[in-house]
C-alpha cells in the first residue's frame, strides 16, 4: 500500500510541474489575468491531486474481507442505524448473543441459558408481547410481563426512562403512563383507543423487550437479596439468578412469605459454602406456586415448578429447553432429585391436620382435668 501511495505521489509532482507557467517570453511582468489563471490552476490540481491521494489511502486501509463483509452485511447495517439505548448496552453486554436469531420466547431462552438464567426463565415463563395488554391479575404489561401500572406507582419518572431509553417515543410514552392509571375494567377500551390513535398495536419488537427485561433484573435482584440475606451472597450466579426470577415473578412481599425457604437456606450455606444438590433440594421444595382455580381453590402451578427445579441446577432449564447436548449432568440424575410438589403438599397437609389434631387433644385433656378438679373440691 505504502509504495502505491508513493508512486501517486510522484505523479503528483509532475503533474503539478508542469502545471506550472512555463518560460514564455514576455515583455515586462504577465498580464494579470494570466498570472490569476495560473495560480487557480496549480490551486485546483493541487486540491483534486491531495484529495485522490487521501481517498486512496483510506480506501486501502478500510478494504479488507472483514470489513467488506461488515459493510455490505444486512444486518451489520441495521446495527448501524439508530439504536435504542438500552438495546446497544444490551448488545455491548452480550456479544456472543446471536439477536438477529431471536424470533420467540423459546429462541430468548435458548441463547441467553447459562450466560443470565434471570431472561432465559423469564422468557421461557412470562412469554413476549409487543403490545400493550392487561395483565392476568392487574395492571397494564408490555414485553415479558413488565408491569407498567405496578411500576408507575412506584415511579413514574423511571417508567418514563425505561420506556424512551428502550425506543417508544415521547409522545406515546405520556400517553402509555395516562393508559396504565385507568381501572382495570377501562383498560381493554383504552388499549383500543391508543392502538387507534397511533394505528399500530406492536411498540417494541423481541430484542428490546429483553433489554427492558435485562434493567428491571438489577431491582429484581435487589429485593431477592434483601429477603435471603447473607444467604443470597453466598450462592451461586445460577441460584442468584433464579431467585432474582422469583422476585420479578411475585414480588418482595410474597417472597419474603417464603419463610421455611428463607430458613433453610441460612442453614445450608452456613454449613457449607458449596452445597449439594440434596441440599439445594431443602431449600427448592419450599418454592412452591400456586395460582387460583374458579377464583377459590388454590391449585399447585406445576410450570412454575420449573423455577425450583433450576434453582438446583441449570441443568434442569437447559432439559425444558431441549438443548440436552449443554446438559451437564444426564436425565437419570435430573429425575432422581425432581421434587414432587403433589406429594410434599400432601406432607406438609397430612402435618398440619396430625399438628391440629394434637392441639385438640391437648385441649380436650386440659379441659377434662379441670373439670376433675372441680370435682374433687
Amino acid at each position: 500500500m505504502s509504495i502505491e501511495i508513493g508512486n501517486l505521489l510522484n505523479e503528483t509532482k509532475r503533474i503539478l510541474s508542469e502545471s506550472q507557467p512555463q518560460n514564455v517570453t514576455f515583455v515586462g511582468e504577465q498580464p494579470w489575468y494570466e498570472r490569476s489563471f495560473c495560480k487557480f490552476k496549480y490551486a485546483l490540481v493541487s486540491g483534486l491531486l491531495v484529495g485522490i491521494v487521501a481517498g486512496v489511502g483510506v480506501s486501502s486501509l478500510m478494504n479488507t474481507p472483514e470489513n467488506n463483509e461488515k459493510i455490505f452485511n444486512p444486518s451489520y447495517q441495521a446495527l448501524m442505524a439508530e439504536t435504542p439505548q438500552y438495546v446497544k448496552e444490551l448488545r455491548e453486554e452480550y456479544p456472543s448473543v446471536n439477536f438477529t436469531n431471536m424470533s420467540n420466547k423459546r429462541d430468548v431462552a435458548k441463547e441467553f441459558v447459562g450466560k443470565n438464567n434471570f431472561i432465559a426463565l423469564a422468557a421461557e415463563m412470562e412469554g413476549f408481547r409487543g403490545d400493550l395488554h392487561k395483565d392476568p391479575a392487574t395492571g397494564l404489561n408490555i414485553g415479558f410481563g413488565y408491569n407498567i401500572s405496578k411500576r408507575v406507582g412506584n415511579s413514574t419518572k423511571e417508567v418514563k426512562a425505561d420506556l424512551l431509553a428502550v425506543g417508544i417515543s415521547k409522545e406515546k410514552v405520556e400517553d402509555i403512563i395516562k393508559l396504565s392509571k385507568l381501572p382495570q375494567e377501562e383498560l381493554d377500551y383504552g388499549i383500543h383507543r391508543f392502538n387507534k390513535k397511533y394505528s399500530t398495536k406492536k411498540l417494541i419488537d423481541i430484542e428490546q423487550g429483553v433489554a427492558l427485561l435485562a434493567k428491571t433484573q438489577i431491582e429484581y435482584k435487589k429485593f431477592a437479596s434483601l429477603v435471603f440475606q447473607d444467604s443470597f451472597h453466598k450462592m451461586k450466579k445460577n441460584q442468584q439468578e433464579v431467585l432474582t426470577y422469583a422476585a420479578y415473578k411475585v414480588g418482595m412481599t410474597t417472597l419474603a412469605k417464603y419463610e421455611r425457604a428463607i430458613v433453610n437456606a441460612s442453614k445450608v450455606y452456613a454449613e457449607n459454602k458449596h452445597p449439594t444438590t440434596n441440599s439445594l433440594r431443602l431449600i427448592a421444595k419450599e418454592l412452591t406456586f400456586f395460582y387460583s382455580k374458579d377464583g377459590k381453590q388454590k391449585v399447585i402451578d406445576q410450570k412454575a415448578s420449573l423455577i425450583a427445579h433450576a434453582f438446583m441446577h441449570q441443568d434442569y432449564l437447559t432439559a425444558q429447553l431441549g438443548e440436552h447436548e449443554k446438559m451437564k449432568n444426564s436425565m437419570r440424575d435430573l429425575m432422581a432429585h425432581k421434587i414432587d410438589f403433589n406429594k410434599e403438599l400432601k406432607d406438609k397437609q397430612d402435618m398440619k391436620k396430625a399438628k391440629s389434631n394434637k392441639e385438640k387433644i391437648r385441649g380436650m385433656a386440659a379441659k377434662k382435668e379441670t373439670k376433675s378438679n372441680k370435682n374433687l373440691l
